[in-house]
């Protein structure tokens, strides 16, 4: 028996389908079991993501439900895109698993994925939690990928990416940058404390829609993915790599074994305007990207000898 529940706290994903206001209600029966949806009464005053029109259904207090996006511009054109919000996923009334294969049929692919476990059973010490994520600790007390030091692109220098803490209603943890790929954050708000892992990187989504289509258990995979790209190491002296995992985590994560998702997409889960950069084009911003930083001058001066000697060759 697994020692959280697990459920989605967000879903994200885009159908390569221009609908229109008329092709709504249709959406909102086939996808969601919710026949009658008037688009005029959830209609939103404007767009958003690149959309001109955002139709919204909300809850009887006023809270974001289902979200949809249509009428796409630029490379958005030919699409739509629709965000479950957390009020509506933890009501338990939508099917998942269903969704989830309507939108692998249709072709759709997701863009965003937000993997709630709650600890019931109070095996997380929040204090300990927030000791470990602290400024001058987490460095030496969690393994991870997320908290690396990161590039900055104006300047081109390194720069720590340490956890950070805000307090609202409550106290949250946010480990990685909110806007990367992957990040988590672990809150104590109202409740069991909640671990969150939060994925957009459209392969990655549509990778776990396509095994939740197939059958697989949510759980797992949640906490395998976890398991893989977070881990609380006890003090001591030793290389943290080579000290043991706090027991309270391996008793929460409990048998989970670490999991991944691929980044790759298949075609037909792509937009039909995707169009993937030419090796020049990467490698030329590569290379702008390197013009600034530790090694700026040593990237000027290997392009000019190369201008150099292209230029040499065809006088």
């Amino acid at each position: 028996m697994s020692n959280y529940h697990i459920q989605l706290h967000e879903l994200g994903f885009t159908l390569p389908q221009a609908l229109s206001a008329d092709d709504l209600p249709q959406l909102f029966a086939d996808f969601f079991n919710l026949p009658g949806i008037d688009p005029d009464t959830i209609r939103q005053p404007k767009g958003r993501n690149g959309y001109f029109e955002l139709y919204t259904l909300k809850g009887e207090h006023g809270a974001d439900l289902i979200s949809v996006c249509i009428r796409g511009a630029g490379n958005l054109q030919g699409t739509s895109h629709v965000l479950l919000h957390g009020e509506a996923l933890e009501t338990g009334k939508l099917d998942v698993v269903a969704i989830a294969s309507d939108i692998i049929m249709k072709s759709g692919w997701g863009t965003s994925a937000h993997l709630a476990l709650d600890d019931h059973n109070n095996l997380l010490p929040w204090q300990e939690i927030k000791d470990c994520c602290a400024y001058a600790a987490y460095s030496d007390r969690l393994i991870t990928r997320l908290c690396k030091p990161s590039k900055d692109r104006k300047s081109g220098e390194m720069k720590d990416n340490p956890p950070t803490l805000l307090i609202e209603e409550g106290e949250t943890i946010y480990l990685g940058k909110r806007k990367s790929d992957t990040s988590i954050c672990i809150y104590n708000r109202r409740g069991p404390i909640r671990v969150e892992l939060r994925l957009s990187d459209r392969g990655q989504v549509t990778g776990l829609l396509q095994r939740i289509a197939a059958g697989d258990d949510i759980g797992p995979i949640a906490a395998g993915l976890l398991h893989h790209n977070l881990a609380f190491v006890q003090a001591g002296r030793r290389r943290k790599d080579r000290r043991p995992i706090c027991q309270w985590w391996v008793d929460f994560l409990g048998n989970a074994e670490k999991q991944t998702l691929s980044r790759h997409r298949e075609v037909n889960h792509r937009s039909p305007w995707y169009a993937p950069a030419d090796p020049v084009t990467r490698l030329e911003k590569k290379l702008r990207g390197e013009l600034v930083g530790k090694y700026s001058l040593e990237t000027k001066g290997m392009l000019e000898n190369l201008v150099a000697e292209f230029s040499i060759e065809y006088q």
